[in-house]
C-alpha cells in the first residue's frame, strides 16, 4: 500500500482552514486533501476546501 504524506497547501487555503474548529480539524484535512487528490492536484488551494466545506455544509457527501 502506498504512504499517503500530507500534501502542500497555498496560504489561502490554510488561512481559511484556521476557522475550522479543533475537535474535526483532523478529519476535515483529511477530507480536504482526498478531495484535492481526486481531482489530480498536488497542492490544496482554497477553492478545494470551499468545495469540501460546501458538499458538507449541504450533507451532499
Amino acid at each position: 500500500m502506498e504512504e499517503i504524506k500530507d500534501m502542500q497547501w497555498t496560504k489561502e487555503a490554510l488561512e481559511y482552514f484556521e476557522g475550522v474548529p479543533k475537535f474535526v480539524k483532523d478529519w476535515a484535512r483529511q477530507k480536504i486533501e482526498m478531495h484535492a487528490r481526486e481531482k489530480g492536484k498536488e497542492v490544496v488551494t482554497l477553492e478545494d476546501v470551499k468545495e469540501v466545506y460546501e458538499m458538507y455544509k449541504h450533507g451532499s457527501h
